[in-house]
């Protein structure tokens, strides 16, 4: 069963905290212009391994990345340019665990791409180097404005790392304290069974 979920990204993210139950794939679609730089952050706070494949489809539903994410050992942030104007697809793949469901927290940071109000065929044929902005042409003012912008942005994305970071690690807690508990249940168990064995032997020893 694939989820389907449609976003369109101008200048903003898209955050989501999904279930991908096993031998399942979950794709979510996603509008974007050409030429732009995505940011994806991918992280598995709770799961099995805490590992996930994703993908990622182009327009013309064409691969274009196919990786294992293992939490803890990659990176959690991943980027891809992309090549032309449509929607794409990434893709949540739990296919490979037969019992195991994923939790994984997915953030596509579309603040890397433009409006972008030119036809499809026009981009296809390309832009003419003249006609780009470059950073003369911008007043102290919007200079100003991108630099806030990129302050923030930084910001948002330390503050959805230590975000996960705090859930991977409260998980990972939580996890501990309940096999503690359970060997501390089986100590007990172990112990009165020995306490009642001896019990019985002396018990044994002394009608002998």
């Amino acid at each position: 069963m694939v989820f389907i979920a449609f976003a369109a990204v101008l200048g903003l993210s898209s955050a989501l905290y999904v279930k991908v139950e096993p031998r399942d794939e979950k794709c979510f679609y996603y509008d974007f212009s050409a030429n732009s730089d995505i940011k994806v952050s991918l992280s598995v706070p709770r799961g099995g391994l805490l590992d996930i494949r994703y993908k990622i489809y182009d327009p013309s539903n064409a691969l274009m990345t196919e990786m294992m994410h293992f939490e803890g050992k990659d990176t959690n942030d991943k980027s891809f340019r992309t090549n032309a104007l449509g929607i794409y697809q990434i893709c949540l793949d739990n296919t490979m665990s037969r019992y195991t469901p994923k939790w994984v927290q997915l953030d596509v940071d579309g603040r890397g791409t433009r409006p972008d109000w030119t036809t499809k065929a026009e981009q296809e044929a390309g832009t003419n180097e003249k006609d780009l902005i470059t950073k003369d042409d911008l007043s102290p003012v919007e200079n100003t404005l991108k630099r806030i912008d990129s302050n923030l942005q930084n910001i948002a994305d330390l503050q959805h790392t230590y975000r996960w970071r705090e859930e991977t690690n409260r998980n990972t807690a939580e996890s501990t304290n309940q096999r503690v508990l359970w060997y501390s249940l089986l100590v007990c168990a172990v112990a009165i069974i020995m306490t009642i064995g001896q019990l019985v032997v002396l018990k044994r020893w002394f009608r002998r």
